[in-house]
Formats: structure tokens, sequence, C-alpha cells
């Protein structure tokens, strides 16, 4: 009302989340967070892990974060399947992508990784009924939002060993309940995705080169108002 500019700086930190959910993938699937704290207590003993190299990756949402991942996951060897359905098969299979529906994406991967908005619509979209598509070996990364998963039905899942495991940057509450984040089979970080110099580097050069178009009246990137 008061005819301020409103913008943002798109996907300043996208390769940043993207890497942090490969990393997830790979602590989880090798046991890296429990064997570190295992040594440093006088500990020494062997986890039997798995290779991302020819395993089935499933991505729950293809966009600026997902197609990263995407790419660093064919890097390891991985095959990759989206589910996304604001994007064109075509588009998927330039990048070597195939695409599937939610429950093809979720029953035959062998690890999850979401990167979907928190709408009305996806809300709790991980919940019961679609962890029971999931395999027993699979793994479910969540570095998206708090909101797509039914934390309550994740736990359970875990605990009854439908799902291998989990590894989360985010959740409904932050920060996150104890009896979820302190299960033995859940790697877990606190909303770090976005946090690197090389991303708050971008968003300062970002932000910079906003305000001073807006000062020299030039057009704005990103402009929402």
């Amino acid at each position: 009302k008061k005819g301020i500019a409103v913008t943002f700086a798109r996907g300043c930190n996208a390769q940043s989340v993207a890497e942090l959910a490969v990393a997830l993938m790979l602590s989880v699937s090798r046991g890296i967070p429990a064997k570190n704290e295992e040594i440093k207590h006088g500990g020494w003993s062997l986890f039997m892990g798995s290779e991302l190299n020819g395993k089935q990756l499933g991505l729950v949402g293809y966009g600026n974060i997902g197609s990263r991942v995407a790419k660093i996951a064919q890097a390891f060897g991985m095959e990759v399947t989206a589910y996304d359905p604001y994007i064109e098969s075509e588009v998927l299979e330039k990048a070597g992508i195939k695409k599937g529906s939610l429950e093809e994406v979720l029953s035959q991967s062998d690890f999850i990784s979401l990167h979907a908005p928190a709408t009305k619509e996806n809300e709790n979209l991980i919940r019961a009924e679609t962890l029971q598509l999931m395999k027993s070996s699979a793994y479910f990364i969540n570095t998206a939002r708090g909101a797509l998963v039914n934390e309550q039905h994740l736990k359970n899942a875990i605990l009854e060993k439908r799902i291998a495991g989990a590894a989360m940057d985010v959740f409904c509450t932050e920060p996150p309940e104890k009896e979820l984040v302190c299960l033995e089979k859940i790697v877990c970080t606190p909303h770090l995705g976005a946090c690197t110099v090389d991303s708050a580097r971008r968003l300062s050069d970002i932000s910079y080169e906003i305000v001073m178009n807006y000062v020299n009246n030039r057009p704005l990137k990103n402009r929402l108002v």
C-alpha cells in the first residue's frame, strides 16, 4: 500500500541445500554420526552400510533444488526417478531422469528425498499410507519443509522397521521433539540447509544488486510487488 518494492533472492541457497541432502543420504546409510560419536567415547565397532552407487533415488519435487540433487546423485551412479506434476516428461528425459507417479517413486526407490513446497495440498504428504509404500530397506530424506511429514507416523515406521532410517534437516516444530530425533535410525541437522558461506555470499550479492537497481530506477529481479 505504501509503494514499497518487495523482491526475493531466488535460488541463492539451492546448491547448499542440494549438497546437504546428499550428505544426509551418506550419513544415514553409512552410520557416520553414530560411529563418530562411538569412537569419541572409546568404542570401535563396524557398521554394514549401503552404497549410493547403483541405487534408485526418488525425488518428490524437481525444482531448483531437486534438479541439483539429481545431478549429484547421478555422479554417484544412482538412477533417478522424479515425481513432480508441474514438470514435463521431456524435461526429465533430457536430464536422464524417469518420471513417475508418487506411488511409483515411493515404492521403487532406495532413497527418497523431499523437495516439494509446503502447500495445503502437500501437508502430511508423508504419512502412514505413503510410508507403507516404501521398501523396508529405504531411507527417507527431508531438507524441504517439516509440514510435509507426519512425524508421529514416521517415528512409528522406523520403530516398526518398515523403513531403514531417515535423515532430516527440517521439522514440524523447531527444535523438534526429542522422542523423534533420539531414535537410533534418524540423523538430524538443525535446519542448516542454507548455512554455507557460499550461500550467504550469493544472498548478499543478489540483495545488493536489487537495492542498487531500485536506487537507480532499473528493473528489479524476482519482484513480487
